[in-house]
């Protein structure tokens, strides 16, 4: 049983991660149900006994003969802040690479990495607020000579590690095998495999941005390695001038290594890659070419995998849906969507650098915002959370964004691209306020025709 100062009574079911708010009269009975109350009791009114018999048949209680105790991780917990699924947290601003696009310009080791001690104590806070996912990046994590007492933090606290960041080059077969037993108790307790995502920036063109020479083959064979232990693996690419040619290959070389996920976007304009980028940034309209060509290969190829391009296209393999990532596939824009936030993603899930700092997702590392952002070293991280700035800004409606951009109001395409992603934004525009300019060019320039006509058929 779980609760935060936004939802007060809720249920956290352990096998699948999800969260079930409860009514005051559902956690009545589920504060009762604990092993040792006697259900008959004259307190225990019909609507209880009710609502009893559906936690029973859904498998939510189960009758005892015996009076037991609750565990300790089953018992009631309120968070001081809102409610808040995951953390998302570079445990290191270390590398063994030198990327030239880097948000945590980790060739130079920018943002200290904190301590096991420090470590340690934000593990806790975490448990603390009530956060039950963490997902590990870096820099590379697996520098850290601690990564694996640092793992068993999460498992003893119970935080789900969901995905692991890696270039790849670490991860041994040796690493793999210490990884499934570290977390063996997590996998015991529930249906999440901890999936692993690692960078790979096109055929022929990933030694040039990772700035050292013989990283694609050993990223390609990190990839083998890991889907041969079972592991799901999921590919970033960022697009710039030197790889957007090159991305049907990379579908074709993605596709033969059976990844389960491909996501793509333009490089951030933040980081390393101001320093290093040398007219080398892709316009709006170059990237949608590359996505509108990378499409019909992908269709060609019979969508092989989960994919998201940018703002412009997804698609969910274990669903068979697809379409557009932001706004609704009907175009609506009435009171309900422009009451919507515009970014879920950061409302749920915070961005944790190495230095402590956190932000309201990677992206925005370095950005105009950045140093307005509270750090976990000088409150708690439920205090943090709810941190007056860092909620201004993930907590941005459709209604914030047309009043500040009123030529976008009358557009017919609002309710489908809804503003775009808030740090290409910032990061294009210096206004986390403004419209993504990629996410606008799209639909303005034929997203609907020419996508639809392309989806429609085939």
């Amino acid at each position: 049983m779980r609760g935060w100062q936004d939802t007060p009574y809720a249920l956290l079911d352990k096998h699948s991660g999800q969260i079930i708010a409860l009514d005051s009269a559902a956690f009545f009975v589920a504060s009762i149900c604990d092993g040792k109350t006697d259900c008959n009791s004259p307190f225990v009114l019909d609507i209880h006994h009710s609502i009893c018999n559906n936690f029973l048949t859904s498998g939510v209680i189960e009758e005892v003969t015996s009076p037991s105790s609750l565990q300790e991780h089953q018992k009631y917990r309120k968070a001081l802040n809102s409610y808040h699924k995951a953390l998302h947290w570079s445990i290191t601003g270390s590398c063994n690479l030198k990327c030239r696009h880097c948000y945590l310009c980790a060739p130079d080791n920018k943002y200290s990495d904190l301590d096991f001690s420090q470590i340690a104590k934000v593990v806790n806070q975490m448990s603390d607020a009530g956060i039950m996912e963490v997902s590990i990046t870096g820099g590379e994590p697996f520098l850290r000579k601690d990564i694996w007492e640092i793992l068993a933090l999460f498992v003893e606290k119970r935080i789900r590690v969901t995905q692991i960041y890696t270039n790849g080059l670490l991860v041994s077969d040796s690493v793999l095998k210490r990884l499934q037993d570290v977390l063996a108790p997590q996998y015991e307790r529930s249906n999440l495999r901890v999936e692993f995502s690692l960078s790979f920036d096109g055929v022929g063109c990933h030694d040039d941005i990772r700035g050292i020479e013989g990283t694609e083959l050993k990223t390609l064979e990190a990839i083998d390695r890991i889907r041969n232990h079972g592991f799901p693996v999921k590919i970033e690419t960022v697009l710039y001038r030197k790889n957007v040619n090159s991305m049907l290959d990379t579908l074709e070389v993605l596709k033969s290594k059976k990844i389960d996920y491909w996501k793509l976007s333009a490089v951030g304009n933040v980081g390393k890659w101001l320093e290093t980028c040398d007219q080398e940034n892709l316009s709006p309209a170059e990237i949608f070419d590359c996505f509108l060509g990378l499409l019909k290969g992908f269709i060609g190829a019979e969508r092989p995998m989960g994919i998201l391009m940018g703002g412009f296209y997804t698609y969910d393999k274990s669903k068979g849906t697809e379409g557009a990532l932001y706004g609704n596939a009907e175009g609506i824009c009435d009171d309900d969507f422009i009451t919507n936030f515009s970014c879920n993603m950061s409302r749920f899930v915070r961005y944790l650098l190495p230095d402590g700092t956190l932000l309201p997702c990677i992206s925005m590392t370095g950005t105009e915002i950045h140093d307005k952002m509270p750090n976990v070293l000088d409150n708690s991280l439920s205090e943090a959370l709810q941190d007056p700035y860092l909620q201004e800004i993930v907590s941005i409606t459709m209604k914030e964004l047309l009043e500040r951009n009123t030529e976008c109001k009358t557009c017919v395409h609002i309710g489908r691209c809804n503003l775009g992603c808030r740090s290409s934004a910032l990061t294009c525009n210096k206004n986390v306020f403004s419209v993504d300019p990629a996410t606008c060019y799209y639909w303005k320039n034929g997203y609907t025709e020419k996508i639809k006509v392309m989806l429609d058929n085939c």
